[in-house]
């Protein structure tokens, strides 16, 4: 992937994300966790209450920028 621009890698990077937070963790990504994933990764800050899963969210642009 190789110069590859990382929006463009961005639909299956966090679908390898999903699919294993669920394999391993037994936790699936919400569609809302998704979009703020999404948000982080364009430097936007992403505002989510108690309990949300900021930790999870914040695994899916870790993923996609540490490619």
């Amino acid at each position: 992937a190789q110069g590859t621009p990382l929006d463009a890698l961005l639909p299956e990077a966090f679908a390898v994300v999903r699919e294993v937070a669920r394999r391993v963790l037994g936790m699936r990504h919400f569609d809302s966790q998704m979009v703020g994933g999404m948000v982080l990764h364009e430097g936007q800050v992403a505002e989510m209450m108690t309990g949300e899963g900021k930790t999870l969210v914040a695994t899916l642009p870790a993923y996609l920028n540490a490619l």
